[in-house]
């Protein structure tokens, strides 16, 4: 291996494409995204180009031109899908866009459905509740304001300091009430004669 004459051929960015697509595997999106986006006759593979998509609005988001013209080829998208060598048409990926809204609420409930359970009765209840009338907020209000509200520990030190706001200096420990008297008379308000 001669090192001085090893040379890097088009350098790409795995360490971000890499987990975006593991994180689209982990989602199972191709369960949800297969059936509904098949390739077209001209054998645009709408699956490959909105997984590209996805990973780029992840990684770098920017504008569809930008996807197109640069990040992809400076990407392993290409690598990682079995597309090595291809360019995805800028007019590709507005088509794939275009095909994603229709199928919006059917990805939510995909989602939602496999994201554990869901709020109970109780919860919907609360959810779609009438607002509470003016008399119930200010109980409500009252009640919070009756019950105390415990001094959290780092505090509790500072509520016995007491801030010092006057003329006079404050009591020093030890000192009688005439070396008090002598320093506040040695302070003078700016002003005063």
């Amino acid at each position: 291996l001669r090192l001085d004459q090893l040379q890097v051929k088009r350098p790409r960015q795995w360490g971000a494409c890499w987990p975006a697509c593991e994180l689209w595997q982990q989602l199972r999106l191709d369960e949800f995204w297969g059936p509904r986006l098949l390739p077209s006759r001209e054998g645009t593979d709408f699956l490959d180009i909105l997984t590209t998509l996805v990973s780029y609005r992840l990684i770098d988001p920017g504008s569809e031109w930008r996807h197109h013209r640069k990040w992809y080829h400076r990407s392993a998208m290409g690598d990682l899908l079995g597309r090595t060598g291809e360019a995805i048409e800028l007019h590709s990926l507005y088509r794939c866009l275009d095909k994603l809204l229709e199928h919006k609420p059917g990805l939510l409930s995909f989602l939602t459905d496999r994201s554990g359970p869901q709020p109970g009765p109780e919860t919907e209840r609360a959810r779609h509740a009438p607002p509470p009338t003016e008399e119930e907020s200010r109980a409500s209000c009252r009640s919070r304001a009756k019950a105390p509200t415990p001094t959290p520990p780092h505090r509790k030190a500072r509520s016995r300091l007491r801030p010092w706001h006057g003329t006079s200096a404050p009591a020093v420990p030890g000192e009688d009430g005439s070396a008090r008297q002598a320093r506040a008379g040695s302070r003078k308000p700016s002003g005063s004669p």
